[in-house]
């Protein structure tokens, strides 16, 4: 019987000659082929690596209230200025949709609503940074004191990605292989070649978050990783060993 995943796909039979031609052919020495069978075989791997990350993007949000729309904005632009003067002369990329207005209700015990105050908001967006450059904006925090200030993403550099992808499908080949020819091997078929190949790769970007030291102002962390995995499913056809 023969091994999981293996199938019988195409038989091929010895051709039908003229009695003759047989009878020739047997006089010459020469002997008809016995019947051999192709045979798919499918193997499957994976193979994954964490990758170095290049780019951080961060999110630093502020808030500020006040009694009227006027003094929460005008709290808010005081807040903000020393924030985004360090920004420029850092040369950050950094971007922002606006301030937003809102207001500030209390609720009575007759559950009436009465506006007390505004709130002003405004978030930043800093992408396309260093590692360097993140730990730097994050030491920031006991400066500016951002109402919060978060790890939206990290990537790798698109060459190292494609070097690391074409490392990790090396490697899955070379496991799909070793898994056919050991297939091949317990059900006596010879002669394997590929097929066909599946390959779909998978990236997992999660922010992983430093560790922020208030006391000295300083982020005492490695870079954040990028993980890769390359899925691979190749087909292969083998043989019947002649005997």
């Amino acid at each position: 019987m023969l091994l999981p995943h293996i199938k019988y796909i195409k038989k091929i039979t010895r051709v039908t000659v003229l009695l003759g031609l047989s009878v020739l052919l047997q006089g010459c020495g020469i002997g008809l082929s016995q019947e051999s069978v192709a045979v798919e075989i499918e193997t499957q791997a994976n193979a994954s690596k964490d990758i170095v990350a290049s780019s951080y993007q961060v999110k630093a949000a502020f808030k500020a209230e006040g009694k009227t729309q006027q003094q929460a904005t005008s709290f808010l632009t005081d807040r903000i200025k020393g924030f985004q003067r360090w920004v420029k002369n850092e040369n950050f990329n950094m971007h922002s949709n606006g301030a937003q207005l809102k207001g500030i209700y209390q609720y009575a015990s007759n559950n009436i609503r009465t506006l007390t105050a505004y709130e002003a908001s405004v978030d930043f967006v800093l992408s396309e940074l260093n590692f360097m450059q993140y730990q730097s904006i994050m030491a920031s925090t006991p400066v500016y004191k951002p109402h919060e200030l978060r790890l939206l993403s990290v990537s790798a550099s698109d060459e190292e990605k494609a070097s690391i992808k074409d490392q990790l499908i090396n490697q899955a080949f070379l496991v799909a292989k070793n898994k056919a020819v050991a297939m091949a091997s317990a059900a006596a078929l010879c002669d394997i070649r590929v097929a066909k190949m599946i390959e779909s790769t998978h990236e997992n970007n999660s922010p992983r978050m430093m560790r922020l030291e208030m006391s000295s102002d300083s982020v005492h962390e490695t870079e954040s990783k990028q993980n890769m995995s390359v899925n691979l499913t190749v087909n292969w056809l083998a043989t019947t060993c002649e005997l």
